[in-house]
């Protein structure tokens, strides 16, 4: 009886310094934040991302961390690292098929990653969307916080959920916050400048600093009223107006889309998955999609942050008269 209270004793003490062991190796090897600072232009659609990562290792472990926190269509260019503190690495490397960075670390202090970031931002008639994405990262850290830079004042229009969304100027720009693992859903509007008419004192007439932007707001209504008649257009065109058609049959990059969009049936594709099985170049793709979505062929579905390409009937109708089957 007393051997059973011992081997039971010792088996609870086992238990407990196992436990404490694991605890203490999960401690000791861990992400402790991380930090996305971008400034972007939304004009140009493209801006620099930096990421920092407080990392706190007491023995070499392999990190395999997914850094795109944006929309799939989102291009990231990875331009190198550095570290700071008593942290070693070995073996750094950036996958562009899985946006994640991975290799070896070791001690403490932080990883500083930085890229250039395209395409992050959607944009109709003046309008830009943003979609933030960070729960990938809750399973490494808790801690993870994004400031996204807009060049310039802007106006946010509408932003789901608010929780952990903050916004505010920071010189001439606007930061819009992010902080915890979530998604957020932002749209704003930049602002233009506010116009106050001066005159010479010499000569009673408009200073040249009003002239130039009087014709620079001009010039924007122009450009506002083309993109209207422009959206106009293609919404003719996507309801059934087509003047322009192309004979897909003769066409060998659609052709390779058709056939990859009939292989995926009723699931669909990605474009990032489109050019990866057909080797055409995104904006090729692109232009196809578009201009088969306007004539009725495909259909594009958004589901949370990606957008999948389908057939419509149809387009499995074009399917069969370009592959014969």
């Amino acid at each position: 009886m007393i051997g059973d209270r011992v081997v039971l004793y010792v088996a609870v003490l086992l238990l407990i310094v196992v436990s404490i062991s694991v605890a203490f190796a999960e401690s000791v090897n861990s992400v402790n934040n991380m930090y996305y600072y971008v400034i972007y232009d939304p004009v140009d659609n493209s801006g620099l991302l930096v990421v920092n990562i407080t990392i706190v290792a007491s023995e070499p472990y392999q990190l395999d961390l997914p850094i795109n926190v944006f929309t799939e269509d989102a291009s990231l260019e990875y331009l190198g690292y550095n570290y700071t503190g008593d942290l070693k690495v070995i073996g750094l490397g950036y996958s562009n098929e899985s946006r994640a960075i991975s290799g070896y670390v070791y001690g403490d202090g932080t990883l500083t990653l930085t890229f250039n970031v395209s395409n992050a931002l959607d944009e109709l008639l003046g309008a830009y969307s943003l979609y933030i994405d960070t729960t990938p990262l809750e399973v490494f850290t808790k801690n993870v916080s994004v400031d996204f830079v807009v060049v310039g004042p802007c106006n946010i229009t509408f932003v789901e959920p608010s929780r952990g969304f903050n916004e505010y100027v920071k010189g001439e720009n606007t930061v819009l916050e992010f902080n915890g693992a979530g998604y957020w859903f932002v749209v704003f509007q930049l602002e233009l400048s506010e116009i106050t008419q001066t005159t010479s004192a010499a000569t009673g007439k408009p200073s040249e600093e009003y002239t130039v932007l009087l014709y620079l707001s001009l010039a924007l209504a122009v450009v506002f009223a083309s993109l209207i008649l422009v959206f106009t257009y293609y919404r003719r065109r996507r309801a059934g107006l087509v003047i322009e058609r192309i004979d897909y049959t003769r066409d060998d990059a659609t052709r390779l889309i058709i056939k990859a969009l009939k292989d995926a049936g009723e699931k669909g594709l990605l474009q990032s998955e489109i050019a990866r099985i057909t080797g055409l170049p995104k904006s090729s793709i692109s232009r196809r999609v578009r201009r088969l979505e306007e004539e009725g062929f495909v259909e594009v579905k958004r589901v949370g942050k990606y957008s999948y390409v389908h057939l419509t009937s149809k387009g499995l109708d074009l399917a069969k008269k370009i592959l014969g089957k």
